[in-house]
């Protein structure tokens, strides 16, 4: 799991290099605050998006990034993956 944790904008490349780094056969959730850049590039149906001040939230995505199922696991990886793949350096 990676949980990446701005209060403000940034880290999006920390975000996205994680995605990046998962084996795909077996990738890990990514739990990211909503405020973070690249929260606009990932949805819910993807990343784990919390909001840093409601510490509940965080604690719950945490166990559910635990408890999800490979198929839930890969189907949000691989959404993730696709738009990293295709924006490039020339977009």
């Amino acid at each position: 799991m990676g949980v990446v944790t701005p209060l403000r904008d940034g880290m999006d490349l920390v975000a996205k290099e994680y995605v990046a780094a998962q084996d795909p056969k077996d990738p890990g959730v990514l739990v990211l605050f909503k405020f973070a850049g690249a929260a606009e590039d990932f949805n819910e149906n993807e990343a784990l998006l919390v909001d840093p001040n409601h510490p509940e939230e965080i604690t719950a995505a945490i166990s559910k990034a635990t408890h999800m199922p490979l198929e839930e696991r890969v189907t949000r990886w691989r959404s993730m993956m696709d738009k990293i793949e295709f924006y490039t350096i020339h977009d």
